[in-house]
C-alpha cells in the first residue's frame, strides 16, 4: 500500500518518441496514446525504466532530510525500484503513473507557437492534483475551465482585430481573456516557464484532440549498415514535440524487507522516529534527491531525442 503521492512535472527539451510497437496508420512507429481519447501519453513502465537507468549510475552521497547519506552502489536503487534480476524477492517501493499530457505546443501565426489545452485535460489535471498534493499546490481550484473554451491569454496571439487565432493552417475564433492569463501565470509558477502566460490558448476538447493527433512531429528515417548502404527504411517515426508539458504521480511505500539491516539507508533511526518520519517519506526523499534535472526517455538516445526536464519542486 502506497503511503505518499506527489506530482512530478516534465517538459520535453527535445522531441520524444515513446513507441507503442504497432503501425495501424500511415505512421510506421507511432507514439503511445490513450485508447479512449487519442491523447498522447507515456506509459508508467517506460518512465520507471528511464528513471531507474538514471539512478543506476549513482555512487555518491545525497542529501536526505538535510542529512548527508552515503549510498551503497546499487543497493538503495534496488530497494526502491526492485531488483532487476530477482523481481520476486520484494516489491518496488516506488510507483509511477502514466505521464499525461497537460500542455501541447502548436505552431501559430502570431507568437511563433502557442501552448494549447482543453477543459477535459484541465479538469482531470485539477482532480488528480487535489488527490495527490497535500497541501494543494498552485491556484487551480476556482477556475471554470468550460467557460474558457475559445479564449487566449492575450491579444498578441490574435489577428483580425483580436478575433482570430491561427494555429497551423486553421483560423479559430478566439478572444483574449484575463482568466486564461491568470491560468497561464499559475502554470508558469508551477512549471517555471516564464513565457507561458503570453502563449496559452484553451481549445474545445474536439479541437485539442485534432491537434494532438495530427500535428505531432513525424520524421522519415533510414538505417545505414556497416557498408554504408541502406539496410532498413525509409520509415516514419512519430514524436511529441519539444516544449510538450507532461505530468505524472510518484507514489512511495515502505521498503518491503522485514529486517532492519536489509533496509539500508531507509531503516528508521531514532531521529526519524522522534520527528515522525516514515520509511515511505524517506523513499520519496531519496527519489527527489537522486532524480536528475534531465532524464532521457524513449527511443533514439544517441540522437539526443527524448530529453525531459524534470520539475521536482513539488515532489
Amino acid at each position: 500500500m502506497y503511503q505518499t503521492a506527489k506530482p512530478l512535472f516534465m517538459c520535453c527539451q527535445t522531441p520524444l518518441h515513446a513507441g507503442r510497437g504497432d503501425d495501424l496508420g500511415v505512421v510506421d512507429l507511432p507514439i503511445q496514446r490513450e485508447r479512449h481519447t487519442d491523447f498522447p501519453k507515456v506509459e508508467g513502465s517506460s518512465l520507471k525504466g528511464a528513471f531507474r537507468e538514471a539512478f543506476a549510475t549513482q555512487n555518491r552521497s545525497i542529501k536526505l532530510f538535510d542529512e548527508s547519506v552515503q549510498l551503497e552502489p546499487g543497493k538503495s536503487m534496488n530497494l526502491v525500484f526492485g531488483h532487476p534480476d530477482r523481481g520476486d524477492e520484494h516489491a518496488s517501493a516506488i510507483g509511477i503513473s502514466d505521464a499525461r499530457l497537460l500542455l501541447f505546443p502548436v505552431k501559430s501565426l502570431r507568437g511563433i507557437f502557442t501552448w494549447v489545452s482543453c477543459p477535459m485535460v484541465l479538469s482531470k489535471f485539477r482532480r488528480e492534483l487535489q488527490d495527490v498534493a497535500q497541501p494543494s499546490i498552485g491556484d487551480f481550484d476556482d477556475f471554470d475551465f468550460e467557460t474558457m473554451t475559445g479564449q487566449v491569454s492575450g491579444s498578441q496571439l490574435l489577428i483580425n482585430g483580436g478575433t482570430t487565432l491561427v494555429l497551423e493552417e486553421f483560423a479559430i475564433p478566439a478572444t483574449p481573456s484575463a482568466e486564461v492569463t491568470r491560468l497561464g501565470e499559475a502554470f508558469s509558477n508551477l512549471l517555471d516557464l516564464e513565457v507561458l502566460p503570453q502563449k496559452l490558448a484553451i481549445l474545445s476538447d474536439e479541437s485539442f484532440r485534432y491537434f494532438v493527433k495530427y500535428t505531432t512531429e513525424v520524421i522519415t528515417r533510414i538505417k545505414i549498415g556497416e557498408k554504408g548502404t541502406v539496410v532498413a527504411g525509409p520509415f516514419n517515426e512519430e514524436y511529441l514535440p519539444e516544449k510538450t508539458v507532461l505530468y505524472t504521480h510518484i507514489t512511495a511505500s515502505r521498503i518491503f524487507q522485514e529486517e532492519k539491516e536489509q533496509k539500508g539507508i531507509f531503516a528508521l533511526t531514532e531521529t526519524d522516529k522522534t520527528r515522525g518520519t516514515t520509511e515511505a517519506e524517506k523513499v520519496a526523499g531519496y527519489f527527489k534527491a537522486g532524480l536528475p534535472d534531465i532524464v532521457q526517455v524513449g527511443a533514439n538516445a544517441t540522437l539526443a531525442k527524448g530529453l525531459l526536464k524534470t520539475i521536482k519542486t513539488h515532489l
